[in-house]
């Protein structure tokens, strides 16, 4: 049923890549490997990757991500993934985890556009 959901909101996404006229960028998936332990040191970590675009933007384009995939180790699931620092050159894909969830891995693509 995720699967499904995910497809559902990302036909929409690629439809509005395609009328964009060459001004929007794919990338992705962008990967991280949180923690290979269920000890207390890999709950409710954040990691940062810098993303840079392929080409730079003339200004700085609306970004989205959204996640491919997300393996815990059972239990809670506080997980999200958010663009951040957003500029004309790249941007900051954070992976956060809080409260007690523990992040086995993850990936996330991302769209950007003017």
């Amino acid at each position: 049923m995720l699967t499904f959901n995910f497809i559902a909101l990302f036909i929409p996404i690629l439809l509005v890549v395609s009328n964009c006229e060459g001004q929007c960028q794919l990338g992705g998936p962008v990967s991280i490997q949180q923690c290979t332990d269920t000890g207390s040191n890999c709950r409710g970590k954040t990691i940062v990757i810098h993303v840079p675009f392929p080409r730079g933007f003339e200004h700085i384009p609306n970004v989205i991500v959204a996640l491919n995939r997300y393996d815990n180790f059972g239990g809670d699931t506080a997980f999200g993934v958010t663009a951040e620092n957003i500029d004309a050159l790249g941007f900051d894909l954070q992976f956060k985890a809080w409260a007690n969830t523990a992040v086995n891995n993850a990936s996330a693509s991302w769209v950007a556009c003017i």
